[in-house]
């Protein structure tokens, strides 16, 4: 079918020469030979340039417009050795043609060319997008992103594949998704990782409290204490097996209950005081909002490593009783949380 529509394209064009030299020859007159072979010379010059690119770059437009421009060619030449005037006349008009379909594939093929570096610069920039995924999921990472991984690695190859086709429009388009996708994957694989780290922190710190509420309640009587006691230890551990199942949520709200138990615990004893509900409080906020610190914002880890440091010191300062300076050490930690959230944008409750 395409091969018609040429041959009548050709055709059609053959005759509009005829009909346009025959008109231009009762209107100017005679034509210089000469001039139309050295129009002719020009016009093989910019095929054979276009021939080179056309070649290289693979674009299906390209060489169709190289086609036409020789087979026009071809005919202009025909037409010329033929050596009246109406034959030079039409030799000129359609070497004139086929100089601008050749200069058209010239054009294209320069501009495909053009575009396959593009799309081959797009395709390495993503393989190492690709490369960083991998890395962050892990061998052994979360199971909903690594099939989200590696279907995107499919449609990558599926990409590299149309751009060794040629088919730089679909490689690029494809070539995009996949770039957006991998970004969701780092984003999200980002998240649970400072999700983790900061879990890792707040357990660490909850196994610290129930140790020292076990020394404390060692001589106090009471069943209930020791319960207590037992039901922060279960929750403990259950909290770190969420963990290890990438349940972040579910992970630290049994975190949060661990420490609850623990302290209520230690307020079967007479510890603590009035000050474990401005204390718990406090660390529940600090919790909330290291969710929204980022690991390249350093001010914001510098000021949230201040509010837990100051945490930790008030906890221990509350244990031992010592009133005044554990309400100093409190006041210090909310001074920096303050002024954590101003930094994040985050406005107090």
């Amino acid at each position: 079918m395409k091969k018609s529509l040429t041959i009548f394209s050709i055709i059609t064009t053959l005759l509009l020469a005829v009909v346009a030299t025959a008109v231009a020859q009762s209107q100017y007159g005679q034509i210089d030979a000469r001039t139309v072979e050295a129009e002719l010379e020009r016009t093989d010059q910019v095929i054979q340039q276009a021939r080179e690119m056309v070649a290289a770059s693979k674009s299906l437009k390209a060489r169709y417009a190289w086609d036409n421009a020789v087979t026009l060619q071809k005919a202009a030449w025909v037409r010329f050795r033929e050596g009246t005037q109406t034959s030079l006349r039409q030799a000129y008009t359609l070497t004139r043609q086929a100089r601008e379909k050749a200069k058209y594939a010239l054009a294209n093929g320069m501009f495909t060319q053009q575009n396959e570096d593009v799309v081959q610069r797009r395709l390495e920039k993503v393989e190492q997008v690709l490369q960083r995924a991998r890395e962050l999921i892990g061998p052994n990472g979360n199971a909903n992103l690594r099939a989200i991984y590696d279907s995107a690695e499919d449609n990558l190859r599926r990409a590299w594949e149309f751009y060794r086709e040629g088919q730089q429009r679909p490689a690029l388009k494809l070539c995009n998704q996949v770039e957006n996708t991998l970004r969701k994957i780092i984003n999200a694989a980002n998240r649970q990782q400072r999700g983790e780290a900061s879990f890792e922190r707040r357990a660490e710190e909850v196994r610290e409290t129930i140790e020292h509420v076990r020394q404390r309640i060692a001589e106090c009587d009471s069943e209930m204490a020791g319960k207590l006691l037992e039901q922060a230890e279960n929750s403990l551990q259950q909290a770190y097996r969420f963990a290890g199942e990438s349940r972040q949520a579910a992970a630290g709200q049994t975190l949060q209950n661990a420490r609850r138990l623990a302290n209520q615990a230690m307020k079967e004893c007479g510890g603590y005081g009035d000050l474990s509900v401005p204390y718990e409080k406090l660390v529940s906020e600090a919790d909330r909002i290291s969710q929204l610190v980022t690991p390249d914002n350093e001010q914001a880890q510098h000021l949230l490593q201040q509010v837990y440091e100051q945490l930790e010191l008030a906890q221990g300062l509350i244990a031992d009783e010592e009133v005044e300076a554990a309400l100093a050490a409190l006041k210090a930690a909310r001074l920096s949380l303050n002024q954590l959230k101003r930094l994040l944008g985050v406005s107090r409750p």
